[in-house]
């Protein structure tokens, strides 16, 4: 069964790996694969029949053990001599498996490029990490490897190596985008086998898209092997994937072409003899059916006119799809479209266009798979399907958008009608740069009421780009991002600037008013053909935006009815926001009253004690008479608990009603803090040790206020004695505080580890729940406050539970804290 656990460990591994910037990252793919095979093995005094198999390294740099006290701790050493070890390697055992061996061949052919080795790993590693990363991909459960949520770990990984500078420029296809062009494929055509020229790693292959049989060609021999890899991890037993060049491929025999060619071959001087082009002709040539993922330019840019012209006159374009931006994120942020090549299509003389940039799912950014295949096999109003004639007439335009309004339903006494039928456009242009004008961008207009006007007066100063637009009238200018519309006025402070794609568009008053247009262009059917994902178009097509307009009264009641809806929502809001402010306000007032109880707690048994022993004794008494039998405390101790718990509580109830939450941070060095205020945060009746593992003359050097910093001692100190020192008769409870100083992710932080010997967590009660409010053993308060201290003063908390631990501890709190320095005396 795949867990948490098992998960947490690969991560680990990972992380240790590529923490140390690795030079040839493609082992960890290797090793993994191999792990996953139990074919990946940590020997000793091991010498490989054939040096191929040895994955670390070559066995003449090897592990050498004249210089291992420099990487290895004194007990690992010392169990080598009693064994005698005299090297230590990792072996992937791929005997037998000549594909592996290719691609092993491969892996080490890439790492020698650059300095002539045959090595697939730069020698001076040091063998430390490596054996950490290998020992750990060992010691997960083999069960692991058979959990289908496990199959993605592989491919996550890819993405981690394609991170790295060694594979900058090279990307993975998301699943969400491979699922519906496969989607695609199995609604075009059932003939295989599917061919993809250029499959990259092959990632148009899902467990949710498999294929029955399919041929991928790269032309990189080491992403060939990559892909290589990848099938044979996923156990794509259908696929064959082989490394040449797809423009000279003798591969012809197949049902159906897909691709996502290359984006760097669309550029301006490569676009008349790209990859895509040739690929289209092989399927008109063929009468095959092809799916191309190509940039979103492909649809309206002038360099693809000629191809374009070529698939309406011979009919054999089927369908156009315009996805999602931010589909390749984040390795590039061009927008994407599928083009769907069939001369042997089913609707002759028609072509299918669909917007389908709005079917994303917002938190993971990923298409939406269920929209989308049911956008595509039904009926839609973002689906329409047109006369070839329609796409002549649009000078041969692929932008869906511009078919779209062909759905939309026009009221009554309504016209639908285009921009320039509606007014006329400012179209003045400045020469160049200017330093200080009035520099309008999408941020200069930030209020909720969309049909405000703003006034020259309202636009700050800034420095305009050369060639920018130049309002010098009222209008309504529609932003190029986002169609968004914008009511100016233009005022005694003179003109505006703006970006030259943004739109200054002067209404005719007598057939539709600025308010009532703006309303409009936020509507979906307006904003889904705006061409905000392509704002250099914008300007070129804003004739196909098309407006549903009604009477002049009827605009008025539109008007009429969004401010009022905005008036009762802007009621509704500060009346949510007047109840979030009590609520934070009732929980701060909570807090501190929790924070009188704790001190008052840890003041009365001192108080109880006493009274027990005055109650019960007629002898005289000293300042030393021993009061508590148990703790051996005298009388002045008990009385010393009692005041300083007044005192401190005396303190909090002076601020109990103050606003501010949290106290002045200063620069404290931690091991005066600890010096002078041990005696002050130690709980009545409990032993609290405190360690600093510090390096000499090491003083570690923290920006938190003081008194937050002992709160959160005092908190985890309390709850310590309160739920975890149960037993009464116990005397052997104590609190450890142990600190140093390390180094994570390259920032350097103090780490406390606070410790107790008393009971664990109850039944139901985790760690996390331990800092969410209300959810404690108590009040649910305290670890709430420790994390939001912590984090405010930019730490970290978590708490951990032990178990089999040496000295008995049964839960640990880890803080970390950041240094402002690290300083030495």
């Amino acid at each position: 069964m795949m867990t948490s656990a098992q998960t947490s460990k690969l991560n680990r591994a990972f992380d240790i790996f590529f923490g140390h910037n690795p030079k040839y990252p493609l082992w960890i793919l290797l090793a993994l694969y191999l792990r996953k095979e139990n074919k990946l093995q940590i020997v000793e005094n091991c010498i490989p029949d054939n040096q191929i198999d040895n994955l670390i390294w070559g066995w003449d740099n090897g592990a050498d053990m004249s210089f291992a006290n420099l990487s290895f701790p004194d007990s690992t050493l010392e169990r080598w001599g009693k064994n005698g070890v005299r090297n230590v390697s990792i072996i992937g055992y791929i005997e037998g498996d000549e594909q592996l061996s290719s691609i092993v061949e491969i892996f080490k052919q890439e790492a020698a490029a650059e300095k002539g080795q045959s090595l697939l790993f730069k020698p001076q590693w040091e063998p430390t990490f490596l054996l950490e990363v290998a020992s750990i991909l060992i010691s997960v459960d083999d069960k692991a490897f058979e959990h289908a949520q496990f199959d993605s770990i592989f491919d996550d990984l890819i993405l981690r190596v394609f991170a790295t500078s060694k594979f900058r420029g090279e990307y993975m296809q998301r699943k969400s985008l491979s699922d519906a062009v496969s989607h695609i494929v199995h609604n075009v055509s059932s003939s295989y086998p599917i061919y993809n020229p250029c499959c990259g790693v092959g990632t148009l292959i899902t467990a949710d898209a498999p294929f029955i049989e399919y041929i991928g060609e790269e032309i990189n021999p080491v992403i060939c092997s990559i892909a290589q890899l990848r099938m044979k991890w996923h156990k794509y037993t259908f696929a064959n994937i082989i490394c040449g060049d797809s423009l000279h491929s003798d591969v012809s025999e197949f049902g159906l072409l897909v691709s996502t060619p290359p984006f760097e071959s669309f550029s301006s001087s490569q676009a008349n003899n790209s990859i895509l082009l040739s690929l289209i002709d092989k399927c008109l040539g063929l009468s095959k059916p092809g799916i191309f993922v190509v940039p979103a330019g492909f649809c309206f840019n002038h360099l693809y006119q000629g191809i374009r012209n070529r698939l309406v006159l011979n009919d054999a374009l089927q369908a156009i799809v315009m996805l999602p931006a931010g589909l390749f994120a984040p390795f590039s942020g061009i927008q994407t479209t599928i083009v769907v090549v069939n001369p042997d299509k089913p609707n002759k003389g028609e072509v299918t266009f669909i917007d389908a940039t709005s079917l994303i799912d917002e938190k993971t950014g990923e298409l939406n798979n269920s929209d989308f295949n049911e956008v595509w096999d039904s009926i839609s109003e973002l689906k329409v399907t047109v006369n070839n004639s329609h796409i002549i007439d649009k000078e041969y335009s692929f932008v869906p958008n511009q078919y779209l309004d062909m759905n939309v339903e026009v009221p009554d006494g309504a016209k639908l009608m285009s921009l320039s039928e509606l007014g006329t456009f400012i179209k003045s242009y400045s020469k160049e740069k200017k330093c200080s004008v009035r520099w309008a961008t999408s941020t200069s207009f930030s209020n909720p009421n969309a049909v405000k006007t703003y006034s020259t007066y309202e636009i700050a100063p800034g420095q305009s780009m050369p060639h920018c637009l130049v309002i010098d009238r009222d209008c309504v200018l529609i932003l190029a991002t986002g169609g968004r519309g914008v009511s100016i006025h233009i005022d005694e402070n003179g003109e505006i600037y703006t970006h030259r794609n943004n739109i200054a568009f002067i209404p005719n008053r007598e057939l539709i008013l600025p308010e009532y247009l703006i309303l409009e262009l936020s509507k979906p059917y307006v904003a889904n053909r705006n061409f905000g994902a392509y704002t250099a178009s914008l300007a070129k097509n804003i004739d196909h935006i098309k407006i549903i307009v009604p009477s002049i009264e009827r605009q008025k009641e539109a008007i009429n009815d969004y401010q009022s809806q905005l008036l009762s929502q802007m009621g509704v809001e500060i009346s949510m926001l007047k109840t979030r402010r009590d609520q934070e306000a009732r929980k701060e007032l909570e807090m501190r009253k929790h924070r009188i109880g704790q001190v008052l707690n840890d003041a009365i048994p001192a108080f109880d004690s006493l009274y027990s022993f005055i109650a019960n004794t007629d002898q005289p008494m000293t300042r030393d008479t021993e009061v508590d039998a148990l703790f051996h405390s005298t009388l002045f101790e008990e009385m010393t608990s009692i005041q300083r718990g007044l005192k401190k509580a005396s303190l909090l109830l002076k601020s109990l009603t103050e606003e501010v939450k949290y106290s002045e941070a200063i620069d404290i060095d931690f091991c005066d803090f600890v010096a002078t205020c041990t005696t002050e945060l130690k709980p009545t009746k409990t032993n609290v040790f405190w360690f600093g593992e510090l390096k000499e003359n090491e003083r570690p050097i923290v920006h938190i206020s003081e008194q937050d910093l002992k709160t959160i001692f005092e908190n985890i100190f309390s709850n310590a004695k309160k739920y975890g020192f149960t037993e009464s008769f116990r005397e052997d409870y104590f609190i450890s505080v142990n600190f140093r100083c390390v180094d994570l992710v390259n920032r350097p932080f103090l780490r406390i580890h606070i410790s107790n010997n008393g009971s664990p967590l109850p039944k139901g009660m985790n760690p996390e729940r331990v800092f969410e409010w209300g959810k404690g053993n108590g009040h649910g308060i305290g670890g709430w406050q420790i994390r939001n201290i912590v984090e405010h003063f930019g730490g970290t908390v978590s708490l951990e539970e032990l178990s089999n631990n040496p000295e008995g501890f049964t839960l640990r709190y880890v803080i970390l804290l950041p240094l402002v320095s690290n300083s030495y005396e």
